[in-house]
Order: C-alpha cells, then sequence, then structure tokens
C-alpha cells in the first residue's frame, strides 16, 4: 500500500501465494501480476553469462544461445540448469549437442528433480483420480495448451468423456499449480519444460493417445524471422531518457547525440483507416508522458533497405493518423526509425540526412544499441538472405 516503501511479495506457488494476498484478512491490499519468463534474446543473454561463472570453459555461439533460450522458453532457471548440467559430455558446439544437455536436465537432471518433487508432493491432487488411466491422458494433452487457455472441450471430445470429468480433472491441476486462472478460464503456464516433462512421465504409461509435438520448432522458425523486431522492442523496452551517440541512429555528426525516450508501451501493431489497406507496423513505441511514437521499420537482411520500404512506412504512418482521427483521438508526432542489417541505399541515406523525423541504424548502429542495453553477444545474421 505504501508508496514509498512497497511490499513485494512473490513466489513459484502461484495458487497459494493468490489466495494468501488476495484473500482473507489481507484481502483488497495487494495486486496480482503474473510473473512471465525473459524474452528469448534477453534470455540468450543470461546464458551466455551463466556459462562464463559455471561453463568451466564452454562457450555458446549467439545463434545456439538464442536456440537454447527459446527451447527453454526464456526461464532463467531452466537456462541455469542447462548452464551447469551434469550431463556427460557436455557441449553447445551445435543444436544436436543443446537439446542432448536439454532432453538430460528433463528426464535426468536438476529440471527433472524439480518437477519430479513438485508432483510428489502433490500426488493427491494430481493422481487421484477415480480412473487413473483416464487422469493420465487429461493431463497428457493438457501439455498442447502450452501457454493457452485449457480447451476441456476438446479434451472430451478427444478422449470420449463428458466435459465434467476433464473440467473436474483441470481444476485439480490448478490446485497443484499446473495451471491458473484469469478471466475465468485456466490456463497453461507458459513452461516448455512442464510440458516435456509430463510428457516424458506419462506417454511412457499410456496407450492409444497422439503424438504430442512440444518442439520448439515453429517458434525458432518464427525467431528468425522476427528476431530483428524482437531487438527492437528489448531494447525499446529499456531506454529511459539515455543519451546515446547520434551515429548509431544514422546521424552524420559524430558529436550529436539523441536522447532516447521511456516508452508506455512497445508493440507489433496494425493499423487500418476506412479507406487505406492494413498496414503492419513491425515495432510502434508510444512515449510516456509524451504524445509521440516511434516507428519502426526492420528489415533482417544483407540487402539494403530501399526507398519502396521506407515508402511504406510512411504509408503505414498516415493510416495510422487517419483512424486516430476517425476514432476521435489526437494525431501524434511521428518518429520514424529504420533498422536494417544491411545497410541502406543511397537514396534513403540521402532522405535521412534530409529529415529530422528519421533516424536510421546499420547493423553497427542496432548492434551497438543491443549491447549498451545489455546483450552480450552479437546479432546473429541465420541466413544469407533472411527476410525481414
Amino acid at each position: 500500500q505504501s508508496r514509498k516503501a512497497p511490499m513485494l511479495v512473490s513466489g513459484s506457488a502461484v495458487t497459494m501465494v493468490f489466495r494468501t494476498v488476495m484473500g482473507g484478512p489481507l484481502g483488497g491490499r495487494f495486486d496480482f501480476t503474473y510473473m512471465k519468463p525473459m524474452s528469448v534474446p534477453d534470455g540468450a543473454n543470461l546464458l551466455h553469462t551463466t556459462l562464463k561463472y559455471y561453463g568451466q570453459g564452454r562457450t555458446i555461439s549467439p545463434e545456439l544461445a538464442l536456440y537454447a533460450s527459446a527451447q527453454m522458453g526464456g526461464h532463467p532457471y531452466y537456462l541455469y540448469c542447462l548452464a551447469t548440467s551434469k550431463c556427460e559430455g557436455k557441449d553447445f558446439t551445435d543444436e544436436q549437442s543443446v537439446e542432448r544437455v536439454i532432453r538430460y536436465e528433463i528426464e535426468n537432471g536438476k529440471i527433472y528433480g524439480f518437477w519430479r518433487t513438485h508432483f510428489d508432493n502433490n500426488r493427491e491432487q494430481i493422481n487421484k483420480d477415480d480412473d487413473t488411466e483416464l487422469g493420465k491422458k487429461i493431463i497428457y494433452y493438457f501439455t498442447r495448451y502450452n501457454n493457452q487457455p485449457v480447451d476441456t472441450k476438446a479434451i472430451a471430445d478427444k478422449l470420449k468423456v463428458p466435459k465434467k470429468a476433464v473440467a473436474e480433472k483441470i481444476e485439480k491441476l490448478y490446485a497443484a499449480d499446473l495451471v491458473y486462472r484469469t478471466a475465468e478460464k485456466f490456463y497453461t503456464f507458459n513452461d516448455i519444460c512442464l510440458m516435456r516433462f509430463i510428457k516424458f512421465v506419462y506417454e511412457q504409461d499410456l496407450e492409444g493417445v497422439d503424438e504430442i509435438d512440444l518442439s520448439q520448432q515453429g517458434l525458432i522458425n518464427t525467431m528468425k524471422g522476427k528476431f530483428l523486431e524482437m531487438v527492437a522492442e528489448v531494447s525499446m523496452l529499456k531506454f529511459n531518457h539515455e543519451r546515446l551517440p547520434g551515429a548509431w541512429f544514422g546521424r552524420s555528426e559524430e558529436a550529436e547525440e539523441v536522447k532516447v525516450p521511456l516508452f508506455q508501451y512497445v508493440r507489433t501493431q496494425t493499423v487500418k483507416a476506412s479507406t487505406s489497406p492494413a498496414y503492419q507496423i513491425d515495432v510502434l513505441g508510444k512515449e510516456q508522458n509524451n504524445y509521440r511514437v516511434w516507428l519502426c521499420e526492420c528489415k533482417y537482411t544483407r540487402k539494403p533497405m530501399s526507398l519502396t520500404q521506407v515508402k511504406k512506412l510512411e504509408n503505414a504512418a498516415r493510416a495510422l493518423c487517419r483512424e486516430m482521427e476517425e476514432e476521435g483521438r489526437p494525431i501524434p508526432d511521428i518518429q520514424f526509425w529504420l533498422i536494417s542489417t544491411g545497410g541502406f541505399t543511397g537514396e534513403v541515406q540521402e532522405l535521412v540526412r534530409s529529415r529530422e523525423d528519421i533516424f536510421a541504424s546499420d547493423y553497427d548502429g542496432i548492434n551497438s544499441i543491443f549491447k549498451a542495453f545489455g546483450s552480450n553477444y552479437s546479432i546473429p545474421l541465420f541466413l544469407k538472405d533472411q527476410a525481414g
């Protein structure tokens, strides 16, 4: 309640913490926030740092650190387990070797021990069913909803059982802190390692169930295509009125500095006015206490960004302004930020020099910004001609 010395109560036993601070004698005194895992880039940072202290000389490339972070869902504890794993012959030289260490941790190591203990401590809620086989199958199919609402009807239809039986089981999993509840829906935690643990433990005991694919390949492919946008978003979220070298933003004068703002929010956004096409803005940031937005166009490619991409971003800005005008909202000032790992054509460079409302960061520029705000690795180029 105090603004000067607020009390923060945290814990991984979400159900117990929620009931303690939101109800009973403490009811009404606390807000409740579910702390999400790190972003994949920040998780890669953590893995690099952890290996420095615990890796016994082992290192990992930026690309593989991102792969590992994606596979672990950005969870700090799991990344720590990966770095300190006792897996025999541990190394991080390719995706197969990283996956071997992850599998060891989930099936034999510290991650296995953590969740095995949790399941044993909550055995009554997890395993006590009138139909033990059905209970296991419900838990098994529940893993496909990682970080999504649990579709009790779909599970019931799959197993040909009443929806009520599935709902009762999910209630027990809630009591065991394996799901959380919001807006009267049950969600699984964003915890791919938990899902892989459940799959490992239950799959071998069950017959007649469809195999569930818990690989993160879809996420990894998306990450490769969207990584530069993630870098821009993560960096912008850390801006807080710092003064940075103007050269990082395409300013020619070395002495010039750019003061970055504190953003109220940063996100990808689609805009469309009544008479315009829909435009997806790679990254949009709304400045705090200032009615100005940054619109970012990110090109993760070795080819220079051309004037065509710049014009597309300007069209998106016009659509955004028209959309806000039609909704009766004030029109913001616009700051464009072009980010291209392949640099810029001469036309774009000339345009940037003539416009105060356009920043432009090439590979060296965005890499310097990324490192200035906590990264300990360089931005990787996954593919020779990765589209962005």
